[in-house]
């Protein structure tokens, strides 16, 4: 047998041989009033909201199982289907970014008041839970985190003037939080003391499920907004909107081609 040839073991083991790729999956809830504008109508059946008053009504928001990209679009999802992963992925940790409108609004000194509180205060009211199929993997009560580190956190970043977010933290191009705003799985090695990466292993078409839940105090809070409110700048009508988007870090494994998935 020639020596470029592969031996029909390493043949076999060739067909169960996938291409590693750094790919996180994100999924995002979108607060705005955009009651008539194209499209909305689709995306408020995938669990999208009009306003404040409207998430605290509901109190508990699901992430990973309303909306792929299919229904809501590659900007708000990038899940192929619904509340499950089609390719083997390695979750290394996962984020729950809070993003708040950061343009003033004429005549309404109350917008950057809200914007604070959505983006600073509210991750202080929220637990969160992370499952895979049945097994619950994290679970974060209400209080236990401050905001701005842990599991929740913000791409806000005031400027000088307290007057609105510094766009290089806004940036969707880059769109990853600080690090100190994402939990990592991980473990203490017994022999050095010292934690070591243990990602989540998610089985191809496994079901993914991460809840986010309010407390009452957040959610009486939420219900006294009137926002997100609508800019009327010399620019016309800016119809502002809140973000809470939910990222899971990791590798996920792709199929090589002729060669079969595990």
């Amino acid at each position: 047998m020639p020596n470029d040839m592969l031996t029909p073991e390493q043949l076999t083991d060739m067909r169960y041989s996938n291409a590693i790729e750094n790919w996180p999956y994100y999924d995002t809830l979108l607060i705005s009033q955009l009651v008539g504008q194209p499209n909305f109508e689709r995306y408020a059946r995938a669990g999208f909201l009009t306003s404040y008053n409207a998430l605290g009504v509901q109190g508990n928001v699901p992430f990973f199982k309303l909306r792929n990209r299919g229904s809501v679009g590659l900007p708000y999802c990038n899940m192929d289907v619904v509340d499950r992963f089609n390719l083997p992925f390695h979750a290394y940790g996962i984020a729950v970014a809070f993003i708040a409108p950061t343009l003033g609004t004429s005549g309404d000194p109350n917008v950057q008041a809200q914007s604070a509180y959505f983006s600073a205060e509210l991750p202080k009211h929220c637990g969160f839970t992370f499952q895979v199929g049945q097994d619950e993997k994290l679970a974060s009560h209400a209080g236990f985190l401050n905001a701005g580190s842990g599991l929740f956190g913000s791409y806000h970043e005031l400027s000088s003037t307290q007057a609105s977010g510094s766009y290089k933290t806004q940036n969707y191009a880059s769109g990853r939080p600080n690090k100190f705003n994402i939990y990592p799985f991980a473990q203490v090695d017994d022999e050095t003391g010292n934690k070591i990466p243990t990602p989540v292993q998610i089985p191809r078409n496994e079901t993914v499920y991460c809840n986010l839940i309010i407390s009452q105090e957040g959610r009486d809070l939420l219900q006294s907004l009137n926002g997100p409110l609508i800019n009327n700048g010399e620019t016309g009508v800016c119809y502002q909107r809140a973000l809470i988007r939910v990222t899971l870090y990791g590798v996920r494994e792709v199929q090589l081609r002729n060669l079969q998935h595990y």
